[in-house]
């Protein structure tokens, strides 16, 4: 995490403003290269395989997209790392 990025107030800075997760999926073949990607925008689990972008997964709390981003992108967050976005305008308030 970069300290500007997260704690500038700027109106340009969207990095403060959205979280975005994304992996590319590689094909199977070894010459197959990437075939899509999954994408987390804010609370949306999207997903593009080769043209067509779906949802996959609304997220309506923290608890919920902490929980979508191991699921879908095998990241793990302490406690200390999850507790980061709290008080952020990025935060899931399940509202």
């Amino acid at each position: 995490m970069n300290h500007y990025t997260s704690t500038s107030i700027s109106e340009t800075n969207f990095q403060i403003r959205r979280v975005l997760v994304v992996r590319y999926l590689k094909g199977e073949g070894e010459d197959d290269g990437i075939v899509g990607k999954v994408m987390l925008v804010d609370g949306e689990v999207k997903r593009n395989d080769g043209g067509k972008t779906r949802v996959v997964q609304v997220c309506g709390t923290e608890a919920e997209r902490i929980k979508a981003l191991d699921e879908h992108f095998k990241i793990r967050l302490t406690n200390e790392e999850a507790e980061g976005v709290r008080g952020r305008i990025v935060e899931l308030l399940g509202v």
